[in-house]
């Protein structure tokens, strides 16, 4: 196991001197810094994991300058704002000690436990050594129990995700974790499936969506029945990097993503969607109505992007007043195939956190258009769609036959088809999202998938343009 990273600023030679030899002692990596501006390096760039700070409040901006307490202030400020469930330990003179610690202090817990709870921040004199070792061996206790847990996955080979999935696994009392990686799309963010299990057997079976916020209440979550969509039953923080946990329950035991099927189980990924788009139908939709082109497209990407990304290749910027009759209904809005899990043959739907009313087109459209973008798509890099076949055909049921995944991809079409309250939402909202792909890095990075949302675009602009 790795020492967890700590960060001590200090510019006075004993001090930093006592501090650190402290801090090593008690089984930290030990990173040190004795101004503002050098530690600013570290803080303001990084993304590891750093578990402890430890800051003198009077500090210099470069080495040797006067050390005044509004910049070891500010230093504070930017390092709880940039790794906000980190431990910070401020050390303040004997003059300023109550005025630091009523300003710094009562920013909550990063850690709390039957036996212990870890403040977030705390204020001591610098005569206090005796407090300031026991607060950060508590620390070091509590992340020596998170190494305890046996991590039984070959995927996560970031420390970042060392630490969050033993954290789960820690939350629910367990010693062992297995986790599987699902998709969690062109964002970035980690979903996976795991395992919790203690001397006794399994504890739980969940899916844990990482993200850097806590996630809205209501939306999906409470408008579908609990079969149909994984459950938001508990949210994890602290001692994560940053990361916030929300923990969905699911209701059935054997799962697989419907990325997965597409291609190899056409015919059940058809059905598939034909039970996705029963249970997202039973929604209310709002009726149909016209609205000016601009909030039709900003419901997927921002209009000035939209503008710079059609005319990098070449096309013009449609008017924004132009008139599109549209409906709404609550959207998932970034529906693709790997966020949706078979479960016991039917389908659950996970990482639903960005759900908002969007064009009843929206779901679908991104269902069938991330297909052959998603970086874990059995489509990506196959033939099919060649530029011939979008430009040619798609939207048309002809569409489908060159798929990997025909029945699937007739499936996803019909479901278009069906939402679409207008030939120009239509098109504008396949228009809307393939820009939007444009602008996502493996799409930039492959001048043949480039080519293919590219004559998607051009193709859907025609078509706009017809109407």
């Amino acid at each position: 196991m790795t020492n967890p990273r700590a960060v001590l600023v200090d510019d006075d030679p004993q001090q930093l001197a006592e501090a650190s030899a402290t801090i090593v002692d008690a089984g930290y990596e030990l990173i040190t810094f004795e101004s503002v501006e050098e530690a600013l390096s570290l803080v303001e760039s990084t993304n590891d994991l750093i578990d402890l700070f430890v800051l003198d409040r009077k500090l210099p901006m470069r080495v040797g300058e006067k050390a005044v307490d509004e910049l070891g202030d500010e230093l504070f400020q930017i390092v709880t704002a940039r790794h906000p469930d980190s431990r910070v330990i401020v050390f303040s003179g004997y003059t300023d000690f109550d005025h630091a610690q009523s300003s710094m202090e009562g920013a909550g817990l990063v850690f709390q436990d039957e036996d212990v709870r870890i403040d977030r921040v705390s204020v001591l004199r610098k005569s206090q050594f005796d407090k300031f070792d026991r607060f950060i061996r508590d620390l070091r206790e509590v992340i020596a129990r998170f190494d305890l847990i046996e991590l039984r996955t070959s995927e996560a080979t970031e420390s970042r995700d060392r630490r969050v999935l033993r954290r789960i696994a820690y939350h629910y009392g367990a010693s062992a974790i297995a986790a599987v990686p699902l998709a969690g799309g062109l964002t970035g963010a980690a979903v996976w499936r795991c395992e919790v299990a203690g001397p006794n057997g399994s504890v739980a079976v969940i899916v844990a969506k990482v993200s850097g916020s806590l996630p809205a209440a209501g939306g999906l979550q409470d408008l579908l029945p609990k079969e149909g969509i994984a459950r938001r039953v508990d949210v994890i923080r602290g001692l994560m990097g940053g990361s916030i946990i929300s923990i969905l329950q699911l209701a059935g035991s054997s799962t697989t993503p419907l990325m997965n099927l597409i291609g190899s189980e056409d015919i059940m990924a058809a059905e598939i969607i034909k039970s996705l788009r029963e249970s997202l139908d039973t929604l209310e939709q709002y009726p149909a109505r016209p609205v000016p082109l601009r909030d039709v497209v900003c419901q997927i990407v921002d209009w000035n992007k939209f503008e710079c990304e059609l005319a990098s290749i070449g096309l013009t910027t449609p008017s924004p007043e132009l008139w599109v009759t549209t409906s709404m209904v609550m959207s998932h809005t970034d529906l693709h195939a790997a966020n949706i899990l078979v479960c016991d043959g039917l389908p659950v739907i996970i990482d639903s956190d960005e759900n908002q009313f969007s064009s009843a087109l929206r779901d679908p459209a991104v269902m069938l258009m991330s297909s052959w973008v998603h970086p874990d798509s059995p489509l990506l890099g196959s033939d099919w769609p060649s530029v011939e076949d979008i430009s040619e055909r798609f939207g048309d049921p002809a569409f489908a036959r060159g798929s990997l995944s025909p029945a699937w991809c007739a499936s996803v079409l019909s479901w278009m088809e069906a939402r679409s309250a207008s030939s120009r939402e239509y098109w504008s909202v396949v228009m809307a999202y393939g820009v939007r792909q444009l602008r996502f890095d493996n799409v930039r990075s492959q001048p043949e998938l480039k080519a293919k949302v590219a004559a998607l675009v051009a193709l859907a602009h025609k078509r706009l343009e017809e109407t």
